[in-house]
């Protein structure tokens, strides 16, 4: 229970601008650092994430 009420108070206290994603998997797992890096890529080309 405790995860699931921290995760729904952190969801509600967002901006509406903030994008989550829910992946199943760990954070070391291939899958999730493939994630991440797509999505900072898609950042970066959308001008989000800027150097």
């Amino acid at each position: 229970m405790g995860l699931k009420l921290f995760l729904s108070e952190l969801l509600a206290g967002l901006p509406t601008e903030v994008e989550t994603q829910r992946l199943d998997c760990h954070i070391n797992d291939e899958e999730f650092v493939e994630h991440a890096l797509r999505t900072f890529d898609d950042g970066c080309a959308r001008g989000i994430v800027v150097s």
